[in-house]
């Protein structure tokens, strides 16, 4: 059987088909395209929405700790005279309570208020030092965290020299009678027996109290501007982040849209080769 040669039809049906074919083809790369971008922007994302959640923990853990600052400053400031007061009365005033020994079962001596208020004040001076110091050791792992590294507006190592305590004495001699150093402290708080403090002792382990809550007040009030900066930085990530999120939306569109683009096209491929091929059957082209 003589076979016919191809017609204007048949051309057309196979560039139609071919043009359908590309277009699949097109579709398909640029879906790779688009999902490599869509890949890329979760990964962006992921990356961002994690260092927000790092800041707003810097920032909590600064407010959490500025917040615990201030208490312990308040409540220094709120007993400062307490003890001291106290003592000064009984020290002053012995005989009175010995009178009074008979009627009150709790006094076993006429020294034991006294030994209280000693034990008590000096007690709670060592917990104010273990707090400080765990304090300024929460800062210094904070401010280890490297969006601290170019600020011009606050001096970490600063904050170090003065929460270390290791000019107090020096630049504060005139506060204290007997304390001129740290071991001072230290063998005043921990290895001198409370009745050999006299009350000179118990005047400088107030106003040591004292000057450590001031020197807290003094560096906690630098904190709230680093709040603002880590909080400022924080508004600006999440406003990145939002435009990460809009632009992945609009990413997965474009890869749906092309996903259905080569569909179609594939399908009208084979549309326009089946009309193609029953064409050239009928027209006994083959």
């Amino acid at each position: 059987m003589r076979r016919g040669n191809l017609n204007k039809v048949s051309y057309i049906l196979i560039i139609v088909s071919a043009i359908f074919t590309i277009v699949s083809y097109i579709s398909d790369q640029l879906v790779i395209r688009y999902e490599n971008n869509l890949r890329l922007n979760k990964f962006a994302y992921q990356n961002l929405d994690t260092e927000i959640k790092s800041l707003e923990m810097i920032s909590n853990s600064l407010t959490n700790l500025e917040v615990e600052s201030t208490v312990i400053v308040g409540r220094e400031l709120r007993e400062r005279n307490f003890w001291i007061k106290n003592l000064i009365l009984f020290e002053s005033d012995k005989k009175r309570f010995i009178n009074h020994k008979k009627n009150i079962d709790i006094f076993v001596d006429q020294d034991f208020p006294i030994y209280n208020i000693k034990w008590r004040a000096r007690q709670s001076t060592m917990d104010l030092i273990d707090k400080v110091v765990e304090i300024r050791n929460s800062y210094r792992n904070i401010f280890n965290e490297n969006i601290f590294d170019n600020i011009d507006f606050y001096s970490v190592d600063e904050f170090n020299n003065n929460l270390s305590g290791n000019n107090w004495f020096k630049k504060y001699s005139d506060k204290f009678y007997k304390l001129e150093k740290w071991d001072d402290v230290t063998s005043k708080l921990y290895d001198t027996e409370i009745n050999d403090l006299d009350i000179k002792d118990w005047a400088d382990i107030r106003n040591f109290r004292l000057l450590v809550a001031e020197i807290l007040f003094t560096e906690t009030k630098k904190i709230m501007p680093l709040i603002e900066y880590v909080d400022k930085i924080v508004e600006d990530k999440e406003y990145d982040l939002e435009i990460l999120f809009f632009e992945t939306k609009k990413i997965n569109s474009y890869k749906n849209y092309f996903i259905l683009t080569g569909i179609i096209s594939q399908i009208l491929t084979l549309f326009f080769l089946l009309i193609l091929f029953r064409y050239l059957i009928k027209e006994r082209i083959i």
